[in-house]
C-alpha cells in the first residue's frame, strides 16, 4: 500500500495556534514495524536497510568519531527486522524512506530524534540503549556519562539532511530532544533516582546538568536551522500525576528546561511537548514556559475534553486516541466513530490534532490506523 495524501506542515502549525485550516491534522511521532510493513512493504524495507543512506544514518546515531571507523552489518540488521528481534521505529528509516511513509499517511511533520543516552548494551541495529535499572549508582560511576564531543555536530548534520530532503514536500521538520528529567531517572534507575532525590540530591542535579547542557547545545544549534517547530520530550508524569513533588519539578526541571528552550523562544520557533501520564498539573507550568501544544494525553488518566474547556486558546492538544483501547483492540468502524467523536468535540476553533495516545505500536492493526487517519482527512474538514 503506497498512496500519497495531502501533507502540509502549515496545517499543523496553524491548528496548534488555534487557527482553523482546511481540515484537522493527523500526527504521529512514529509508527512501528507492523504498520511500516503494511504501508511500505517488506521489499522496500529490505532495500532501505541495505542502502548507503541507512549505513550513514546508523553512523550518525552511533558514538563513532568517523564514518570510516563505523562497522555496519546490513544482513544482521535485516534479520533483526525480519524476525522482530528488536523494536523497530519509523524514526530509524533514512529521511527519504520516512518521507514516503509520512506522505502515504498524510502526516504533516517529521520528528527526527536528537536525544542522547550512554549505551548499556548494543542493539542488533547498532543504536545505543539503556536499562530501567540504570548504570549509574553513585558518583563513582560518572565516567559512564560522557557525551561524545562530536555528537552535536553529527545531530545537526542529521537535521540538515532532513531539511534538504523535505523541502518542497509539504512535510515539515520538527526535531525532538529530551530535557534532563527522563534521562536522569533512566540513567540512575527509577528506584535509585527516587532515593537519591533525598539521600544525594547533588548527584541528581549534577547528572541533570550534564543532560541539560547537552540539550542546550542542541537547541542553540537548532535555533539557527530552518526548522518548523521543536518537540520537547520528557516524561515527568505517570498515571497519577507528577513522578515527584510539584516542588521538585519547579526547582529541578523547570529552570533547566526553560534555559534549554530559550534559544528557540527567542527565534519565535513553536515549541510542543510530548509527556506521558496525567498532565493536568503540568499544563499550566508549560504554558508559562512558552510551550503551545501537548501530545499523548492518555485517556485513562486525562479528560481531554475538560482540559480543552479549561485551557483552550492557551495550549493545543495532540492525540488521545486510545492506544490501550479502541486503536489496538477495536474494529475499524469503532475507530471511525471514536475519531469522529474527538473531532466533533475538540476540533472547532482549532487547537486539536488527531493522533494516538502515544504512537502507533505493533499492537495497532494497520487497518485501524488507516481508519483513524482517513476519518481525520475526510470527516475533519472545516
Amino acid at each position: 500500500m503506497t498512496i500519497e495524501r495531502d501533507s502540509d506542515v502549515r496545517r499543523l502549525i496553524k491548528a496548534c495556534a488555534y487557527e482553523e485550516t482546511d481540515r484537522v491534522p493527523n500526527f504521529e511521532h512514529y509508527v512501528m514495524k507492523r504498520t511500516m510493513d503494511y504501508i511500505l512493504g517488506e521489499d522496500r524495507i529490505k532495500k532501505s536497510i541495505h542502502s548507503e543512506e541507512m549505513k550513514h544514518l546508523m553512523y550518525l546515531y552511533s558514538d563513532k568519531e568517523s564514518e570510516e571507523d563505523f562497522e555496519y552489518d546490513a544482513d544482521s540488521l535485516w534479520q533483526s527486522w525480519e524476525h522482530t528481534l528488536e523494536p523497530w521505529y519509523s524514526l530509524w528509516l533514512p529521511p527519504a524512506d520516512n518521507l514516503e511513509l509520512l506522505k502515504a499517511t498524510g502526516v504533516d511533520m517529521a520528528t527526527p530524534m536528537l536525544t542522547w543516552l550512554p549505551a548499556v548494551r548494543d542493539r542488533a541495529i547498532g543504536i545505543t540503549s539503556y536499562a530501567q535499572e540504570g548504570i549509574v549508582k553513585g558518583w563513582e560511576d560518572l565516567d559512564k556519562v560522557k557525551i561524545p564531543p562530536q555528537r552535536v555536530g553529527k545531530q545537526m548534520e542529521f537535521v540538515d539532511w532532513y531539511i534538504e530532503e523535505y523541502k518542497n514536500s509539504g512535510v515539515g521538520v520538527g526535531p525532538v530532544c529530551r530535557s534532563c528529567f527522563c534521562n536522569t531517572y533512566e540513567l540512575l534507575g527509577i528506584e535509585n533516582f527516587m532515593f537519591k532525590l533525598y539521600d544525594d540530591i547533588k548527584l541528581v542535579e549534577h547528572i541533570m546538568d550534564i543532560f541539560a547542557n547537552y540539550s542546550l547545545q542542541i537547541t542553540t544549534a537548532l535555533s539557527e536551522c530552518n526548522i518548523d517547530c521543536f518537540w520537547l520530550d520528557d516524561d515527568v508524569c505517570f498515571n497519577n500525576g507528577f513522578m515527584v513533588s510539584p516542588k521538585l519539578i519547579k526547582e529541578l526541571w523547570v529552570p533547566r528546561t526553560s534555559a534549554m528552550l530559550k534559544p528557540l523562544r527567542d527565534k519565535g520557533i513553536p515549541i510542543y511537548m510530548h509527556c506521558c501520564g496525567n498532565v493536568k498539573d503540568l499544563i499550566p507550568i508549560i504554558i508559562d514556559m512558552g510551550i503551545t501544544a501537548i501530545q499523548a494525553l492518555q485517556p485513562n488518566c486525562n479528560d481531554i475534553y475538560a482540559l480543552k474547556d479549561k485551557y483552550g486558546g492557551k495550549i493545543a492538544f495532540v492525540g488521545n486516541m486510545d492506544l490501550a483501547g479502541v486503536l489496538s483492540f477495536g474494529t475499524p468502524a469503532e475507530v471511525v466513530e471514536d475519531t469522529k467523536r474527538h473531532i466533533d468535540r475538540l476540533a472547532p476553533g482549532g487547537g486539536y490534532v488527531v493522533g494516538s495516545s502515544h504512537s502507533i505500536t505493533d499492537d495497532v492493526p494497520p487497518e485501524n490506523y488507516i481508519a483513524m487517519i482517513e476519518t481525520a482527512q475526510s470527516y475533519g474538514k472545516y
